[in-house]
């Protein structure tokens, strides 16, 4: 039976070492080994905060994300919940809004006020994909019958008013 090392990574499971990505790098005196689903995890949540962070030199003109800005990312991650993406999609939904300037002085504060509605329209969007996707195409038959042009006040009976009046 193989050796099982212990996953540094978040969930700390026991693995066999063909199972483990080595992530320190040479220079460290031990190494450091992850299991493969906390790499590709670290990995995506390295890839979205870069991503964050190109959004946010985008759209406020500067070349790094400032102090506060980063404070702010830090702590609406942990007191909120947040995610990198998700911040980045209430940046991107705050875009063209009427009243929204652009400082860096001011941070990034209004991904609270448009989190939740960046969120609800993006799902929005998504069913509205999806159900475009779910529409299959069907041949639909319709008959077309001729229609009844004749006068039907024609044949009726007519009423002899002058009957009517001598009566």
């Amino acid at each position: 039976m193989a050796k099982k090392y212990k996953c540094k990574g978040p969930c700390g499971e026991s693995y066999v070492l063909e199972d483990m990505v080595l992530v320190s790098s040479e220079k460290a005196k031990t190494p450091i080994r992850w299991c493969k689903s906390c790499r590709e995890k670290a990995e995506k949540e390295m890839q979205e905060r870069q991503s964050l962070y190109d959004t946010i030199k985008e759209l406020y003109g500067i070349t790094f994300p400032t102090g506060m800005m980063l404070k702010q990312i830090k702590e609406y991650k942990e007191q909120y919940g947040y995610t990198y993406s998700g911040i980045e999609l209430a940046l991107r939904f705050c875009v063209g809004k009427p009243g929204i300037v652009w400082k860096p002085t001011m941070g990034i504060g209004i991904v609270p006020h448009y989190y939740e509605r960046a969120r609800l329209d993006l799902e929005e969007k998504n069913r509205r994909v999806e159900s475009f996707i779910d529409v299959s195409q069907q041949t639909v038959t319709i008959k077309i019958s001729k229609l009844d042009n004749t006068n039907h006040y024609k044949n009726e009976k007519l009423i002899d008013l002058e009957d009517l009046l001598n009566d």
